[in-house]
C-alpha cells in the first residue's frame, strides 16, 4: 500500500496543470477535497500577506505623519526667529500652503 501511495504521490507531483485538466474536468478538480484544502490554504496565506502588507504600510504612513507633525511644530519658532514662510517651507521641505496652515492654526499670523 505504501509503495503504491508513493508512486501516486510521485505521479501527481510530476504532472502539469494542463495534464491534470485533461484527465479531469475543471469542475471535478474543484470538487476534490485536495483542491478545496489547497484553495483554503491559499486564501489564508493571501489574507495573512495582505494583513502584513497593511501593517507595514500603516507603520510607514504613521512614521511619515509623525515627521510631518514634527516639522509643523517648529514653524512658529522659526517664524519668531524672523524667517519668512517661504524660507521655512524650503528649509523643512514643506509646501508654502502647509506652513501657512500651521501658522494659522497657532494664531501667529
Amino acid at each position: 500500500m505504501t509503495e503504491k501511495r508513493e508512486e501516486g504521490v510521485y505521479f501527481v507531483a510530476t504532472i502539469t496543470k494542463q495534464e491534470l485538466e485533461e484527465m479531469f474536468s475543471l469542475s471535478e478538480l474543484r470538487n476534490t477535497r485536495y483542491f478545496q484544502d489547497v484553495f483554503q490554504e491559499g486564501k489564508e496565506e493571501g489574507r495573512e500577506e495582505g494583513r502584513e502588507e497593511g501593517r507595514e504600510e500603516g507603520k510607514e504612513e504613521g512614521r511619515e505623519e509623525g515627521v510631518r507633525i514634527g516639522k509643523l511644530k517648529v514653524v512658529p519658532p522659526m517664524l519668531a526667529a524672523g524667517l519668512t514662510i517661504e524660507q521655512i517651507a524650503q528649509a523643512l521641505e514643506l509646501s508654502v500652503e502647509e506652513v501657512q496652515q500651521a501658522v494659522q492654526a497657532t494664531g501667529d499670523v
